[in-house]
């Protein structure tokens, strides 16, 4: 519809605005076909909907509602083509930067509020939103930032926890240890491991837990010692495996394993009889609580540095894994794990494992509500199991509006018009005023063949909001296909006498039904005066019914906005 120009030359009208205080905030093309668009409004809402819910029209238009404005929401300030594996960099007046997943957002009708993509304070607004293509790197580092701190402090990590990290761990300069004697003594592998000789500290505790001599007693029972000389183990491998130091890492190719099993024969042993195994450097005791939850955080480390650093998203969720091993019961991390790293991993069946594990353990998050209807409903293609979380989480949730749209919006997709009807009448029992929900009621009922129904129903919108061009325009369309039904009659009619005499019944039912279908799109056109399409509908009428002043009128407006109309 745009025409080639050249360079000074003024342009055309590409969309008009709907006062003097409206602007553009962007423009974008659609180059994937997987994309769907994304708004943004200055007060953190955001959406992303189905290029399928906008309809082509010719330039010069007032275009569509895209998101319902409120005083909530503020104005729109971006638009973005967006898919699945994109990121949002959004950044506020207040400078304060969030970074998300495009994945996070489902999508959702046209014309809703959308959801809050960011909280901010009264004063504050967004002022940028960039698209990045890598998927959620920055989101993982809110969450290191956010829940390990936490998670330090559900376990305790006291000050002088902090310093037998770095030795625990091997921070450490390496120091040799030489060609002597390895003897079983789970003491001097506990005091190699805190000198950070990590290698020396292996050394001895294979030897000791390899000792049948130090590991079984006389009567030929577990030695007193048994019990810790397995943790230890657990301890040095754990430490080898989640080391930076090179020399350290060589020394076995996978280290969990072996700290598993280390810690499994320690806990069978023991039966946790034994609060503290190993001790600080001034040695006072450490709990063995304290210790796993050490190593835990150790390994959330890796799983960040993984994802962050690597764009490993498998191995992110391996460390993930091996983190849950040393505190299963955690709902941080099995939050995270669930609705973060599992699906990244495309691990979807442990994501609904965790997730399900999170809720049983008390986990309170709605985002794991949504995860898991994601999962069941666009990667499994299980729609019965996604509606029945979406039942549970509207219990769960009954605030929470989001999860009525999305399983309205399941219905939809579906086309099981009927269901979705149902929904949406019960939604206006609550309030019957509720403009777009009426809106909604209209088009169910087009799709259900309800046409006089969808007519009064769109009369309901435009008496409670008179400028609301998408129901004028639907209600203005309704008439006009009243009206084309016995033009197209006509146009099936021959040549034959009766076939004349008929032609000339329709044509008088024809001009009926256009003056009645006339005022309705002079409404359109009251609310969206430069709308080219609803300004060559008013052509095409206004010629059937042969208005040459109207003809005369709207032929100049098109020339006016561009058109080239004769």
């Amino acid at each position: 519809d745009v025409r080639p120009m050249g360079r000074t030359a003024a342009g055309v009208r590409a969309a008009t605005l709907e006062s003097e205080d409206d602007r553009v905030i962007g423009m974008v093309c659609i180059a994937r076909a997987d994309a769907n668009l994304l708004v943004v409004s200055e007060k953190g809402y955001g959406k992303r909907s189905s290029i399928e819910d906008y309809r082509i029209t010719r330039r010069g238009g007032k275009g569509v509602k895209t998101i319902n404005i409120t005083e909530k929401t503020g104005k729109l300030v971006a638009i973005k083509e967006v898919v699945d594996n994109d990121d949002l960099m959004i950044i506020n007046k207040s400078g304060i930067s969030i970074r998300i997943s495009v994945n996070e957002l489902r999508v959702m009708g046209r014309a809703t509020q959308g959801v809050r993509l960011i909280k901010l304070n009264e004063e504050d607004a967004i002022s940028s939103v960039e698209k990045y293509r890598k998927w959620m790197a920055m989101l993982l580092k809110q969450i290191l930032n956010q829940n390990l701190t936490k998670i330090k402090i559900e376990l305790n990590l006291k000050l002088k926890m902090k310093k037998i990290v770095v030795l625990m761990f091997g921070v450490l300069p390496f120091v040799a240890f030489g060609q002597k004697e390895i003897k079983p003594n789970v003491g001097n592998a506990e005091k190699a491991l805190k000198a950070g000789k990590i290698d020396e500290a292996k050394a001895i505790i294979d030897a000791t837990t390899a000792s049948q001599e130090f590991m079984v007693d006389k009567k030929g029972g577990p030695s007193k010692n048994a019990a810790k000389a397995w943790f230890l183990k657990g301890v040095i491998y754990a430490a080898i495996d989640t080391t930076s130091n090179e020399k350290f890492k060589s020394l076995v190719p996978e280290g969990f394993p072996i700290a598993k099993e280390a810690f499994e024969k320690s806990k069978e042993l023991d039966k946790d009889k034994t609060p503290s195994f190993v001790s600080d450097a001034m040695g006072f005791p450490i709990m063995n609580a304290q210790v796993t939850g050490i190593l835990a955080q150790s390994y959330f480390n890796k799983a960040i540095a993984s994802y962050q650093d690597d764009k490993d998203y498998k191995k992110a969720f391996a460390f993930t894994e091996k983190t849950i091993y040393f505190i299963p019961d955690d709902t941080t991390i099995l939050m995270n794990a669930g609705v973060f790293f599992a699906p990244a991993a495309e691990e979807y069946d442990k994501a609904v494992d965790l997730i399900k594990k999170y809720q049983a353990k008390g986990g309170k998050s709605s985002d794991a509500y949504i995860v898991l209807v994601d999962i069941y409903y666009n990667k499994k293609k299980n729609n019965e199991e996604a509606l029945k979380i979406l039942q549970q989480a509207k219990k769960d949730y009954p605030q929470n509006g989001d999860f009525l749209q999305t399983e309205l919006s399941i219905y939809l997709n579906e086309k099981k018009y009927d269901v979705a009807k149902q929904m949406v009448e019960a939604s206006l029992k609550k309030d019957p005023n509720d403009a777009q929900q009426l809106y909604l009621l209209g088009r169910l009922q087009q799709e259900t063949g309800e046409s006089e129904k969808a007519k009064a129903t769109y009369s309901k919108v435009l008496a409670s909001d008179p400028k609301n061009f998408d129901a004028a325009a639907m209600l203005a369309d309704l008439y006009w296909k009243d009206a084309k039904v016995e033009k197209d009659k006509m146009g099936s009619l021959g040549n034959s006498k009766a076939d004349l005499a008929k032609a000339l019944e329709l044509d008088k039912i024809y001009v009926e039904k256009l003056k009645i279908a006339l005022p309705f799109v002079e409404a359109c056109e009251k609310i969206s005066p430069d709308d080219v399409n609803v300004l060559y509908s008013l052509l095409t009428i206004y010629g059937d019914l042969d208005i040459q002043p109207g003809v005369a009128r709207v032929k100049k407006r098109l020339k006016t906005l561009g058109e080239d109309v004769d």
